[in-house]
């Protein structure tokens, strides 16, 4: 072997070599991606796109305003509270159950709609509103303003307006600074109720205090969040389904089922009122917020976060002085109809799946549709000449298994062929009389025809004279 067939062997097997290298390089990164697609498939991630939309009709929010000081303070005496803080529970020990009821004691000491609010009113008229009340062990009575239906103007001159008179009482106690002293206004979702067990309990719950001798203006943006309800991060999607008054309500009947009763703050109406002051000091202990017993009862609720949220946020506008010391107002509007909204989508599904697979294997190592649907033919095809060759195979083994020697069959079958073959030969040699006759005068009149040619040819023709 010369030396230049020695380099060229070595040539193709590095070449050989390195193929191998590139190849298996290729499938490697191949089998890498692919796994990281599956995955991606089987948990795609969450992306969040933005939309602005320009909205012909608006909902108002529902707010909750709780008058500050809550209680009326000089009654508690009446029945036998001696300390005007009762959200401590040792504070109930003195309370006269034997005379009085939990329901007459709010209903005394505390303040009515009508007692604070001289004036409300959304786009202009009372009766768009709808009115409900809550009882809280800390805030007193408070009043839920709901809009009954969608608003169709902006600005300033529409929205909520509310003006409220207080009596300025509270001032001269030293539990309450003057700076203390107003209403709480919450700004909150239509489907949630005002808690203060979850530190307001909705998602998107925001206060406002509105000082006395003061009007404010609030303008109002709102913001619609619409998220996917996945396995790690499991929501409900059910239409007017909320978390915070889910909770509250899981929260009321854990409480008073332990307690065997309930409380104006702790509402069942399965369970009769609350009587003694062991157990009313046990309802204030276990609802107390930021409490550990109220931590416990909460994780044992079930209540996810709602999938559709809808956010309020309030921008101050401006204040004006009003004119009587102890009155204030308060405007909350839309400026515009312009909703943003917050849309929770998958970022990967089966097209970007398809997309990736092809990317990575077309670019890798060459694989197509094409060449696949061609290796998937080539395939079928192997497989139906194996299956040809299995088949005849199988079909000459039973041939000749099925055909053996059977003497006395093929002796008769032997002779009726020799048989067949002499009387052939036989008819071959012997030929009737009329048919030879026949053949005969059919050759005499073919030679007779080829006689006549000839005498015609002879005549016709002329031959050269002779020199």
């Amino acid at each position: 072997m010369t030396n230049s067939e020695l380099s060229c062997g070595r040539l193709k097997s590095l070449k050989f070599l390195i193929q191998v290298l590139i190849i298996s390089f290729c499938l490697c990164v191949s089998i890498y991606q692919l796994s990281d697609f599956f995955q991606k498939l089987i948990k795609p991630p969450l992306f969040t796109h933005q939309m602005i939309n320009m909205n012909e009709t608006m909902l108002y929010p529902s707010i909750t305003i709780c008058r500050w000081p809550a209680y009326k303070a000089d009654l508690f005496e009446k029945y036998g509270l001696t300390n005007p803080q009762i959200t401590y529970s040792s504070v109930w020990q003195s309370f006269n159950f034997e005379n009085y009821t939990l329901s007459e004691f709010f209903d005394e000491t505390t303040y009515n709609l009508s007692e604070f609010a001289a004036a409300y009113a959304l786009d202009g008229y009372r009766r768009n509103i709808a009115v409900t009340s809550v009882v809280t062990l800390t805030m007193g009575r408070c009043f839920t303003l709901s809009p009954r239906n969608h608003s169709t103007s902006w600005g300033s001159s529409s929205g909520y307006f509310l003006y409220t008179r207080h009596t300025g009482d509270g001032k001269d106690n030293s539990l309450y600074s003057s700076k203390d002293i107003g209403f709480y206004v919450y700004v909150h979702e239509l489907n949630s109720v005002f808690t203060e067990k979850l530190n307001n309990g909705a998602y998107s719950t925001e206060d406002i205090f509105v000082d006395l001798g003061v009007g404010l203006q609030y303008k109002l943006t709102v913001t619609c969040m619409t998220k996917l309800s996945t396995q790690n991060q499991w929501c409900n999607n059910d239409r007017g389904y909320n978390s915070g008054k889910c909770k509250e309500i899981c929260l009321n009947q854990l409480i008073t089922k332990d307690i065997g009763c309930s409380t104006p703050w702790l509402p069942n109406k399965d369970l009769p009122e609350c009587k003694t002051a062991r157990q009313t000091q046990l309802a204030v202990d276990y609802s107390s917020p930021g409490s550990l017993f109220l931590e416990q009862y909460l994780s044992r609720c079930q209540c996810p976060k709602a999938c559709s949220t809808t956010m309020f946020f309030p921008y101050f506008q401006g204040e004006k002085a009003v004119s009587y010391p102890y009155d204030s107002t308060l405007s909350l509007y839309y400026g515009t109809g312009i909703v943003t909204s917050l849309v929770e989508r998958f970022g990967y599904d089966e097209n970007a799946f398809l997309a990736d697979i092809g990317g990575s294997l077309g670019f890798l190592l060459g694989l197509s549709v094409v060449g696949f649907v061609a290796w998937f033919e080539k395939l079928i095809l192997t497989f139906a000449v194996y299956a040809k060759k299995m088949t005849s195979k199988k079909n000459n083994n039973g041939s000749e298994t099925s055909n053996e020697p059977d003497c006395e069959t093929s002796t008769s079958k032997i002779e009726d062929d020799n048989t067949k073959i002499k009387n052939n030969s036989e008819e071959k040699q012997i030929m009737p009389s009329w048919e030879s006759k026949v053949i005969l005068e059919k050759n005499e009149n073919n030679f007779l025809n080829s006689k006549s040619f000839l005498s015609k040819y002879q005549n016709n023709l002329i031959l050269p004279s002779p020199k």
